[in-house]
């Protein structure tokens, strides 16, 4: 298992990652290169790509905003998932210089791998939500 940091080229790469986890997950694709690509602009934001025989089987990125650390942790394989949140968290000890951090992890509750990470590193569930849409057959009136 390799861990590393992505670049911009990688963004394919790492979109095919996140569909076929979300489509694990929910039957349906999430995400385009293009939208990857604006996360390399975000301010902060530290990013891995975990690989196996150099296929990607995994993704975290950790970030910052008045004080709260935030992990989106995503991965086909458990040891990656496990890999992948121990970095995560060893960052924000080492960022967050010797001084404690509160640090949040997302996962749905249909996701066992990062599920099964989060708990075995000591996270607590604190709130769940769901996510809800529509299809519309016709335009909203205005």
């Amino acid at each position: 298992m390799e861990l590393r940091e992505p670049a911009r080229e990688d963004a394919p790469l790492i979109a095919d990652l996140l569909n076929a986890h979300s489509s694990a997950l929910f039957g349906e694709r999430d995400l385009a290169p293009a939208q990857i690509l604006d996360w390399f602009a975000l301010p902060g934001l530290w990013m891995r790509l975990a690989e196996l025989e150099r296929r990607p089987v995994g993704y975290a990125d950790l970030s910052e905003e008045g004080g709260r650390w935030s992990i989106d942790l995503r991965a086909l394989d458990a040891r990656a998932a496990r890999v992948l949140l121990e970095a995560a968290c060893e960052r924000t000890a080492q960022v967050a210089g010797g001084k404690g951090a509160l640090l949040r992890g997302y996962a749905p509750a249909e996701d066992a791998l990062a599920v099964g990470a989060y708990s075995s590193a000591g996270f607590d569930v604190v709130r769940h939500s769901i996510q809800m849409r529509v299809e519309l057959s016709a335009p909203p009136d205005p």
